[in-house]
């Protein structure tokens, strides 16, 4: 059985190792420019977004349990050490690593 995912698709240390290492952090212009870019979408339906979250089965592994919250800004070292939180027209997404990921709260 496949891996659920809930919430963000990154784990905060990895961010923080991300943050500290990345040739640049960027703005929402260069952010939405970047998704644009690589996955085609219209640049005008881009929202950046900054707060993401984590979330754990609780004890009983029935019900999805609120761990943690953070801010992240969009961050670009290398076409695969990258990071970008994103909506367009109601789907949430993130940009991990050069991979587009669903991003489910």
């Amino acid at each position: 059985m496949a891996k659920q995912v809930v919430g963000t698709n990154l784990i905060q240390e990895d961010y923080e190792r991300l943050e500290h290492s990345a040739y640049k952090q960027l703005n929402e212009t260069e952010a939405r420019a970047l998704i644009n870019k690589y996955f085609g979408f219209e640049f005008s339906q881009i929202e950046i977004i900054a707060e993401v979250d984590s979330w754990e089965l609780d004890e009983t592994g029935k019900k999805w349990v609120h761990k943690e919250s953070y801010t992240r800004k969009p961050l670009y070292d290398a076409t695969d050490w990258n990071y970008i939180r994103f909506n367009v027209k109601g789907y949430q997404y993130e940009f991990v690593n050069g991979d587009l990921y669903f991003y489910e709260d």
